[in-house]
């Protein structure tokens, strides 16, 4: 799976989904991958989450035409790092 692709795997970007690794940064690069700016992009996203636990110590935000999707028989879980200081988990741009 290319990084320009519609179809991106969060760990194609270097997401472990282990529950320990600080998984931000490889989420939001999956996220903002092909995107010209946060409200423009050249073709619709498809932000894939195999099974695992993801922690994040920021929020996540979600940009125009961008659907995060999980496996439902084997749903993976976002949740956020003790101590993040954010107040969310996800936010719109």
């Amino acid at each position: 799976m290319e990084h320009g692709s519609p179809f991106r795997n969060v760990k194609a970007f270097g997401a472990k989904g282990d529950g320990s690794t600080d998984d931000t940064v490889a989420i939001r690069e999956a996220l903002l991958s092909g995107r010209d700016d946060i409200y423009s992009t050249k073709q619709p996203a498809l932000v894939y989450l195999p099974p695992g636990t993801y922690k994040v110590s920021d929020q996540l935000r979600m940009y125009f035409y961008t659907h995060m999707v999980g496996n439902y028989k084997c749903r993976p879980k976002i949740v956020l790092a003790p101590g993040s200081g954010a107040k969310t988990l996800i936010a719109g741009p």
